[in-house]
């Protein structure tokens, strides 16, 4: 009897000893919902994980700040991780969020068939070298300009033609929101394989260290998700509460992309080997990163 009550304080000690730390990929917006759901909610509480979210600058930090052990989790995009995985056997991938690919380029009327002798704005990164990858295979002189400034003012102000690195649930739609139409080209489009797009990471040695973690934020992860798509309303209301330094016309406009957003929540935690394997091949095809093990990075999420 006494052993059993010890162990169960050295569990609830372990669990709720402090808080878990987790980097978004950038600023709270639609996709991060079901985040702020489980919390409010008191889901990942019940999985003894006491949630706490960070705002990112730049998703371009995410990785540094968790080798930094200034946080426990960061959010990612797949494509980029895998990249990232190729040189750095610690990272682990242990929940989804959004299970659909997002990333596109975004231009004012230009279609994918247009985009020859045109230059394409981004940031550094692997959407960047996928789209080398493209033009240089299907003998496209379009540029692709590795830049760091904010695109969506340079595009609105009309500097630049085409922008690569958005979310085409996003951008696109807070850009219509001030009248400006635009045209997306997907990264699919591009004969990129479909995967899910935001994914959650953590260093192996943290998974060591905390019993059956994994487990427990994939619980409390697909339990806000399901309450989230199944009362959307609510949900976003809880959002907004947690938001209050948003202004009338942001509001407006995230109701919209969240509304666009609902079907793309993952709608279970697993992954199907064939898809991870089908983008993983496509890549390394493409030369845009080594071999590698992919498989060791996705343990918790690879179906039985």
């Amino acid at each position: 009897m006494l052993k059993s009550i010890v162990s169960i304080l050295f569990w609830s000690v372990s669990i709720f000893g402090s808080q878990t730390k987790l980097l978004l990929d950038y600023f709270p917006n639609p996709n991060h919902v079901p985040l702020y759901v489980g919390i409010e909610k008191g889901f990942f509480k019940e999985e003894g994980i006491d949630l706490e979210l960070l705002k990112s600058f730049s998703p371009l930090n995410v990785i540094s700040t968790l080798f930094s052990d200034r946080v426990d989790m960061g959010i990612y995009y797949t494509p980029q991780l895998l990249k990232a995985c190729a040189t750095n056997d610690q990272i682990q991938i242990i929940g989804k969020l959004i299970d659909k690919p997002l990333q596109a380029i975004m231009s004012k009327d230009l279609l994918l068939q247009s985009i020859d002798g045109k230059t394409i704005f981004g940031s550094p990164g692997t959407t960047s070298d996928i789209i080398s990858a493209y033009t240089k295979e299907n003998e496209i002189t379009c540029k692709v300009s590795k830049v760091n400034f904010d695109p969506i003012a340079a595009f609105a102000t009309k500097r630049c033609d085409l922008i690569s690195g958005v979310f085409w649930n996003i951008e696109p739609v807070l850009l219509a929101h001030y009248g400006i139409e635009t045209k997306q080209i997907t990264l699919q489009d591009l004969g990129v394989p479909s995967y899910p797009e935001l994914v959650f990471i953590a260093k192996h040695d943290y998974l060591e260290k905390h019993t059956d973690f994994a487990n427990r934020w994939q619980r409390a992860l697909q339990k806000s998700i399901d309450y989230t798509i199944a009362n959307s309303e609510e949900c976003f209301s809880l959002y907004l509460y947690c938001q209050k330094d948003k202004g009338h016309q942001t509001k407006i406009w995230e109701k919209k992309s969240f509304e666009a957003t609902l079907d793309l929540y993952a709608k279970k935690q697993r992954i199907d080997p064939k898809r991870m394997e089908a983008l993983y091949v496509w890549m390394c095809e493409k030369e845009i990163i080594k071999k590698f093990k992919w498989k060791n990075h996705f343990k918790a999420l690879l179906t039985d």
